[in-house]
């Protein structure tokens, strides 16, 4: 149970509940389920140790992007602690690694035309080149991304793409799907800073990179957000994650796993899946991956009397429909787009979602008489509706009637397919 320590408060902002968990020497799963109507559902959740374990191999070189958005809107402070924050990465590479600096607002512009080594030189160069930023122009990220991706080599280093802004994007198909197209090895973290972030955007961009997204309402906590990230970067604990439901034979279950691509575990970065039974109960839960560039397997005993959690069912229903959203967003014909469309609004009703095809709103028609004023220079009716028919008008008006209507709270229901309709009224 969590409540405010100060009783009650003013609900003018985001609420932030920042909990560390208490590591092991090694990675950490742990699985709860729920049953419902709808059929078991399951939440997997993958902890990194508390350190680094010892690592046999040298660690990789980087080739690292840092992408800022230095809009107008990122002026005074918030930009001031993003630069504070870049310059704290910029210390911490290692010789051995590769970097480039792109800030961008309504264009983009390079910090040297081609990759720079992590040298003293270098480096010193990139953070006088850091300070000078300053804010102005608008917010058109898909030229500066693109720019970044098209710009990482074949090599055998780890790709890291950093991206700050705080702009609120309205074209996330197109960004979704350029980073579908180009994003290939790269891994990609994403920072929302402030209030206006396009926060599905900026979570679909982390997953689909195999990186992780934060959100940065305060702008002082930007310096501690950048430099924990990077440093928790060296390299995943367990990567190339592979999930598999076993039964208490061995066989595989038939279940839909979400996200289809899990991403990697950080350090200080839990991983988690939602799974949906549909084949014989779960007895292990087996993880495949790889640590320290070896493959491992991890194996989960599914408990008889198996912690239970309410929530992981809509939980499991949202990522499902957002994964629906992405196949309706690269379907190439309408035929495509229409099926998938209604699978879309199938799902949202089924496990009672706020999309933008349902509604927080229901709309019930009642009538009671009420006195209607007339014009002493116009007799005729108020109109109804437009497309109420006249001759039930006609008959309000002589009983003196008229249309009330009451909005009832409820929780995704399917809006009215023509609004301005008798017994809807317009939304």
């Amino acid at each position: 149970m969590v409540s405010l320590a100060d009783g009650g408060a003013i609900p003018d902002r985001d609420f932030l509940l920042r909990i560390e968990t208490i590591g092991g020497a090694s990675v950490q799963p742990t699985i709860v389920t729920q049953h419902t109507a709808s059929g078991d559902y399951g939440l997997l959740t993958v902890f990194p140790p508390s350190s680094r374990p010892p690592s046999a191999r040298a660690a990789r070189a980087r080739d690292v992007i840092f992408l800022l958005d230095h809009s107008g809107s990122m002026g005074g402070s918030r930009l001031d602690n993003a630069k504070l924050g870049l310059r704290g990465c910029l210390s911490m590479l290692r010789p051995e690694d590769r970097f480039r600096i792109v800030v961008f607002d309504n264009t983009f512009s390079w910090f040297r035309s081609e990759w720079a080594r992590a040298d003293s030189p270098a480096v010193a160069e990139a953070q006088d080149f850091v300070r000078k930023i300053r804010a102005g122009g608008g917010t058109e990220m898909q030229p500066a991304l693109s720019a970044c991706l098209n710009s990482f080599e074949p090599n055998d280093h780890e790709q890291l793409l950093i991206f700050l802004t705080d702009g609120d994007v309205g074209n996330t198909d197109t960004l979704l799907n350029l980073i579908e197209s180009k994003i290939g090895r790269v891994r990609l973290f994403t920072f929302g800073i402030g209030d206006a972030p396009n926060a599905t955007l900026i979570r679909k961009m982390a997953e689909l990179g195999r990186g992780q997204a934060r959100f940065i309402n305060d702008d002082s906590a930007i310096v501690r957000e950048l430099t924990d990230l990077y440093a928790a970067l060296d390299a995943p604990v367990l990567s190339d994650l592979r999930l598999t439901l076993l039964d208490a034979d061995g066989r595989p279950v038939d279940a839909s796993i979400s996200p289809d691509r899990l991403g990697d575990v950080f350090l200080a970065r839990p991983v988690q899946a939602v799974f949906r039974i549909t084949g014989n109960p779960v007895a292990v839960v087996q993880i495949d991956g790889q640590v320290d560039g070896q493959p491992t397997t991890l194996r989960i005993p599914v408990q008889t009397e198996p912690l239970r959690g309410d929530g992981i069912e809509k939980h499991f229903g949202r990522l499902w429909y957002e994964e629906l959203a992405s196949d309706f967003r690269r379907a190439e014909n309408e035929e495509t787009k229409t099926a998938t469309r209604k699978k879309m609004l199938e799902i949202a009703l089924l496990f009672q979602l706020v999309t933008e095809q349902t509604s927080r709103v229901a709309v019930e028609e009642r009538s009671h008489a009420i006195p209607i004023l007339r014009s002493r220079r116009n007799t005729s009716p108020p109109t109804g509706p437009p497309t109420r028919p006249t001759s039930v008008a006609k008959r309000a008006s002589s009983s003196r009637r008229s249309w009330s209507m009451l909005r009832l709270m409820r929780t995704a229901t399917q809006p009215p397919a023509r609004w301005g309709t008798p017994g809807y009224g317009t939304a």
